[in-house]
């Protein structure tokens, strides 16, 4: 909450106080009005790539003169050539005193009423405007171990409405089709379907519910990654949502039990092969012992599985004799329930006594 992080900020005994990027505009002014910090470090500063943003405007408030200001990225453009401008203008805004517009004509070249691509050198015009700069390659961390990425989100207005309901009546009504748990068990699966943003009504018809809060951090994730990523929901309305959203940016495949052997063995075989597919869209079912999906780095949680044998299996299918960089694996939730879920299957507990539970509240 606000009030905690402004308590948090009034301690002395501490060396250095983290805030999430969205959670800067709370605190600015109190971070301004201590005096004694020198040192502002941003980490993935690509989120900082648009200028105009309320997110950049309270990051540049809090830089005064005679600070060290470093950014962090091992995606420094994401998108685009353009992508570095604000990063750019947020720490080193004299290395390009030029309008954004001057810079994306710069870089960028249009080929249509509202296509761009990069221009030939951009590379070059973009690792100008960024230095000073250190590169570290992700081969050099091969040795650290696994690491699990916990990343929260919020529910939107609409997932938050269904979901007290469902809490408070174990029914709802979505889309005009009515959504009923008949237990608790049943009751934890509409839950996570729920959060994750779509809920099979009675006649095994899907509904989906605005999640764009969870989808702004998968495409954050993704930004923050270099290599092929492998993103994972276990239920199968909520891939075709999913993969429809990021082939907005990326190319993407779906593997779920309604993909055929053959063409499901055709899109392993081009993702660890060719440039495309960049993700894989899957449900944790289907991904078996054996499968090697080394070129891959991270994996990513849409919401979390209630079985602990999928849940094992799915992370390790990046793990293959030609992985060559670290591996992650990040989990993404909205509630306590999915929280107490992800706890359980890194412990290798048990899934029944986070059913019990939920049965008792």
């Amino acid at each position: 909450s606000s009030i905690k992080r402004k308590v948090l900020l009034d301690q002395d005994d501490v060396d250095f106080f983290i805030v999430n990027p969205d959670g800067i505009d709370i605190i600015k002014d109190k971070l301004k009005a201590r005096g004694d910090i020198d040192l502002i470090v941003f980490d993935e500063v690509a989120v900082f790539r648009n200028a105009h943003t309320a997110r950049w405007k309270s990051a540049k408030e809090l830089i005064a003169p005679n600070m060290w200001v470093w950014g962090l990225s091992g995606t420094p453009v994401p998108n685009a050539p353009t992508d570095a401008y604000g990063s750019m203008k947020l720490i080193k805004p004299e290395n390009y005193p030029a309008s954004f517009t001057r810079f994306k004509e710069a870089t960028m070249l249009q080929i249509g009423p509202f296509k761009f691509i990069p221009r030939k050198g951009a590379e070059e015009a973009v690792a100008r405007i960024l230095q000073p700069s250190i590169q570290y390659g992700r081969n050099v961390c091969t040795d650290m171990e696994p690491c699990f990425i916990e990343r929260t989100c919020e529910l939107s207005k609409e997932q938050l409405q269904h979901y007290s309901k469902l809490v408070s009546d174990a029914k709802t009504l979505v889309r005009g089709s009515q959504v009923t748990a008949v237990n608790a068990g049943v009751l934890l699966s509409k839950l996570c379907q729920c959060a994750l943003g779509g809920m099979y009504d009675s006649n095994g018809d899907f509904a989906m519910v605005d999640c764009a809060p969870r989808m702004r951090v998968v495409e954050e994730l993704i930004e923050e990654n270099e290599e092929k990523i492998i993103v994972f929901a276990p239920f199968t309305g909520v891939l075709n949502a999913i993969a429809k959203e990021l082939r907005k940016h990326w190319t993407v495949e779906i593997v779920d039990g309604s993909v055929s052997a053959g063409r499901r063995n055709k899109i392993f075989q081009d993702f660890q092969n060719t440039p495309n597919p960049h993700i894989l869209v899957c449900h944790p079912a289907c991904m078996c012992h054996g499968l090697c999906l080394d070129k891959a780095s991270l994996n990513i949680w849409f919401g979390p599985t209630v079985k602990n044998e999928e849940f094992e299996q799915a992370i390790a299918r990046i793990d293959g004799a030609g992985q060559k960089v670290k591996m992650d694996t990040a989990c993404i939730s909205a509630t306590p329930v999915e929280r107490e879920i992800y706890r359980v299957l890194r412990e290798k507990g048990k899934m029944q006594q986070v059913v019990l539970d939920l049965a008792k509240g």
